[in-house]
């Protein structure tokens, strides 16, 4: 089923309303999210959900799930700098004195 075009004049505000036809087409609700862009000398108007259904082919699906990725993390928890790097800190510290960078 094809729509045809359909004329519309903007409000003072430059609001339009979309004719129930498209928007029950669309599936758009007054919750629906739109992205509005402007290709040209045209105004592209697609609902949030489709764009998304469109861009989940290429979403990389995650290699483990979100239980492993925690419990890995439990494994590295830590501290990220130790007593020990900053003697190693001081002594290339003075190795870098010594050779006047």
């Amino acid at each position: 089923m094809n729509i045809v075009d359909v004329i519309v004049k903007p409000m003072e505000r430059g609001q339009i309303t979309l004719p129930v036809k498209f928007r029950q087409k669309l599936g758009i609700t007054k919750d629906t999210l739109l992205n509005v862009t402007l290709e040209g000398d045209r105004v592209v108007i697609i609902p949030l959900k489709q764009m998304m259904a469109d861009f989940s082919s290429s979403v990389i699906k995650p290699e483990i799930s979100k239980e492993k990725y925690l419990l890995l993390l439990k494994e590295f928890k830590g501290k990220l700098w130790s007593a020990q790097d900053d003697v190693e800190r001081v002594r290339m510290k003075k190795s870098e004195k010594k050779w006047d960078w």
